[in-house]
């Protein structure tokens, strides 16, 4: 295979459906990639891939058409905003249907307003739902309905727990308003798309083109307050 038939095949268009239970925060998301406010779907270099973004309305993924798109997918990206039992529960049902047999690398992003310091939960006893200040992460706290005691988890911990998330699949916070972010997110996913076509140009294994992703930072709880 000749050097230009060789990278052609490694720029091969990667396909990525963009799903959430709230629609409105995929289409953003896209857009946000897209750099483009009025798109649903299109186009985008992120570091060495060549992708192909579409924001998909749960009421369109479960669909027979759909699910054969998903299906084709080279990797899946999930949005999420709110944590409580409701939201989690949305998020739980249209995975069920659509992903029961995923075999693309998936991603997990929460999408999240910039100036949004907090993020909503439900208690584990009783369902009273909570809300939980970033510099709460790793505190003690009590429900203020049933007074059940529990050490306050990051979003990232808690929404592994309760979607029963794999350690493969990454859980990671992407900002509204900061398109960079959202990229380097996407670019952490498809760092994890595995060899041949998928590859990064010059055999560069994905751990090494992850190094070079920007991706959010990961905070270990255990020295919140050190």
């Amino acid at each position: 295979m000749s050097a230009s038939i060789h990278a052609s095949a490694e720029r091969r268009r990667l396909f990525i459906p963009v799903l959430s239970a709230e629609p409105e925060i995929a289409e953003h998301f896209t857009r946000a990639i897209l750099d483009d406010p009025e798109a649903r779907s299109g186009e985008v270099e992120l570091g060495h891939y060549h992708a192909y973004l579409e924001a998909v309305p749960p009421a369109d993924a479960t669909l027979a058409g759909a699910k054969v798109k998903l299906h084709q997918a080279d990797a899946l990206v999930w949005l999420v905003h709110f944590l409580d039992a409701r939201s989690i529960e949305d998020a739980r049902s249209l995975l069920s249907k659509v992903l029961a047999d995923r075999t693309a690398p998936m991603g997990v992003f929460i999408y999240r307003p910039e100036a949004e310091r907090q993020f909503k939960i439900s208690c584990p006893e009783c369902g009273q739902k909570l809300w939980v200040m970033e510099h709460e992460i790793g505190m003690r706290g009590r429900c203020v309905n049933c007074r059940r005691p529990m050490m306050i988890p990051t979003p990232s911990e808690y929404l592994r727990r309760m979607l029963d998330l794999p350690d493969s699949v990454p859980v990671l916070n992407v900002v509204r308003s900061d398109a960079s972010l959202c990229r380097g997110a996407l670019e952490n996913l498809l760092a994890r798309t595995g060899p041949g076509l998928h590859a990064a140009p010059h055999g560069m294994p994905p751990e090494d083109f992850l190094k070079q992703a920007t991706v959010p930072i990961q905070i270990d709880v255990s020295m919140a307050g050190a």
